[in-house]
């Protein structure tokens, strides 16, 4: 079964490992660095740990069974939903799992937040093809030039992502909101690699 839930800040060191190879998996095949995974990790680490101490930035953990599988970090402000990364192993990815995320997380955030904003790095067509079918439009570019920015009107990704998320390949759908964690059933890969 998968399931979502958020990472208690208090215990984020003991995930970021997994946290970091779900991500360079998935960037290691559009852009690579030239460091080590070590470096690459080391320096990944240094801007999460200090990042996580803020009190509206957030992570949700994506787990199939008790295997992490994904994860989206997120910020907000008075004005904007900024999604920071979401990341998803391989072998989930086009099933609706990120989608069921984005659900997840706006039923935590107040819907009189204006935008929402997101990145896509420029070798990333598949991100940026995602981003777009939210909703969200190229405002420009990142400080370093590698990655386009979006922007979305917020209430209007609210109703897409509500009125999408039943499309996905979920068969049931759970929500404890004591627990602050949702479950779901979606249709897995037959052959799962990891």
């Amino acid at each position: 079964m998968i399931f979502c839930r958020f990472l208690d800040k208090n215990e984020y060191q003991r995930f970021l490992p997994q946290l970091f190879s779900i991500l360079h998996e998935n960037m290691s095949v559009i852009a690579l660095t030239g460091n080590s995974y070590d470096r690459d990790y080391e320096i990944w680490s240094g801007a999460v740990g200090p990042a996580m101490q803020k009190e509206n930035r957030h992570i949700v953990l994506i787990f199939n069974d008790d295997i992490l599988i994904g994860y989206l970090q997120y910020y907000t402000n008075e004005t904007t939903f900024m999604i920071e990364e979401a990341q998803i192993k391989p072998a989930y990815q086009g099933r609706g799992v990120l989608r069921r995320a984005l659900a997840f997380v706006c039923d935590y955030i107040l819907p009189d937040i204006p935008y929402a904003e997101a990145y896509a790095n420029k070798k990333n067509r598949r991100s940026q093809t995602i981003i777009e079918r939210h909703g969200f439009t190229r405002i420009g570019e990142n400080k370093n030039g590698n990655c386009y920015h979006y922007r979305a009107d917020y209430p209007a990704l609210l109703r897409h992502i509500k009125n999408t998320a039943a499309d996905c390949v979920i068969k049931e759908a759970n929500f404890e909101d004591a627990e602050k964690e949702w479950r779901f059933v979606a249709a897995m890969p037959e052959n799962e690699n990891g």
